[in-house]
């Protein structure tokens, strides 16, 4: 199963275009240590959604988990992060007022 990815609304490719995207992850996805060069929201509207954060003490990784309809999180830009989802996927929408919205990897 791959992800699956709708733009709600707005300009999630131009610098300074806010938007609006709905993603859908399958269950048990995990995705890699990664960041974005841009302040995003990130709300879960379903399934299971663990966040890890490498922001304690000497980059120590943190969980964050959430799994409750509408529990959401604030990311910064360039802030690094990993993710996983439950055994039922995962459904988030994401908000971000400076586009664009891409991932960078800074294992790469």
């Amino acid at each position: 199963m791959k992800v699956e990815e709708n733009l709600v609304c707005g300009d999630a490719k131009t610098p300074g275009k806010p938007f609006v995207q709905m993603l859908k992850f399958p269950p048990n996805f995990v995705g890699d240590r990664h960041n974005h060069p841009i302040d995003r929201v990130v709300i879960l509207q379903s399934g299971k959604w663990i966040s890890t954060t490498y922001d304690g003490p000497n980059g120590a990784a943190e969980a964050h988990v959430m799994d409750k309809p509408n529990d959401y999180y604030y990311e910064s830009a360039n802030y690094d992060h990993s993710f996983k989802t439950g055994s039922k996927g995962a459904v988030i929408t994401v908000l971000g007022w400076d586009g664009p919205n891409k991932r960078n990897d800074p294992n790469n």
